[in-house]
């Protein structure tokens, strides 16, 4: 069995209060039916080489006593008949804001792992071709050069935004191709547990900077690491990577859970 758990986060609606996006009511329209979670983890293991009882940990970011968040709950629960390895992490509250709410339902979902690592995945993202999870671990087994490995949603350049350390790209960092990042991000990546729990978590609060949620807040002591270290020594000790080679096309597609039936 590979020693990583599949973490996957997850709601029904959400309204944020404190961003932007002020009063928008966030809805994913197949809730209360699991089918969204169903074809992620269908793409999942069809397209790496993770073994079917693969321990798979759904945070539920729940709103208390609200009928449709109970019955996706029940449903969440009837996947552990397809998939032995599959719990779900309940953060309930009566907070309709995920600003207030993902901090902790993220935390309370990574102190769940008990594996060297974890494959952290938004309950809408697919891969977009083939790709060896089994090669990512060996690598982070023998290279303590690498905490975290984030999949591409863009093409590997700077062009979208600025996200590679292009200064600082060593093409003998590791024998699988890694690019230096800059922005630590919820878009798919497999991380060494350790580091989140004993480290990063300490990161974690409401925060509306840097996009809020959980990558604002670690981007914002990212940040604060470069101000008073400096770019080189903040990226060998945070140690956070992109897949692939420069200019490679993404490796991951983003479903948009709200529109997807």
């Amino acid at each position: 069995m590979t020693d990583l758990t599949i973490c996957i986060t997850t709601h029904c609606i959400k309204t944020e209060n404190l961003s932007q996006t002020n009063l928008w009511p966030n809805q994913v329209r197949s809730m209360p039916s699991t089918i969204l979670i169903e074809t992620i983890l269908k793409d999942l293991f069809e397209k790496t080489d993770l073994e079917i009882d693969t321990k798979i940990h759904i945070g539920f970011d729940k709103r208390k006593d609200r009928d449709i968040d109970n019955q996706y709950e029940e449903n969440l629960l009837k996947l552990q008949d397809k998939y032995p390895g599959l719990k779900v992490i309940v953060h309930e509250s009566e907070s309709y804001d995920p600003q207030v709410t993902m901090p902790a339902s993220f935390t309370k979902l990574i102190d769940s792992v008990e594996t060297k690592y974890y494959m952290f995945w938004e309950h809408d993202w697919l891969f977009i071709d083939k790709i060896r999870i089994s090669d990512i671990l060996t690598e982070m087994d023998s290279n303590n050069k690498i905490n975290w490995i984030r999949f591409n949603q863009f093409n590997n350049n700077n062009d979208f935004m600025p996200l590679i350390a292009e200064k600082f790209i060593d093409n003998d960092i590791a024998k699988i191709p890694l690019l230096p990042c800059i922005r630590w991000s919820n878009n798919p990546y497999i991380c060494r547990t350790s580091i989140f729990q004993n480290w990063w978590k300490t990161f974690v609060y409401v925060c509306l900077e840097e996009g809020g949620q959980m990558e604002g807040a670690v981007c914002v002591f990212f940040d604060f690491y470069v101000e008073k270290q400096g770019l080189q020594k903040t990226l060998e000790e945070f140690k956070c990577f992109i897949y692939g080679k420069w200019n490679d096309t993404p490796t991951v597609h983003h479903l948009e859970g709200n529109s997807y039936t």
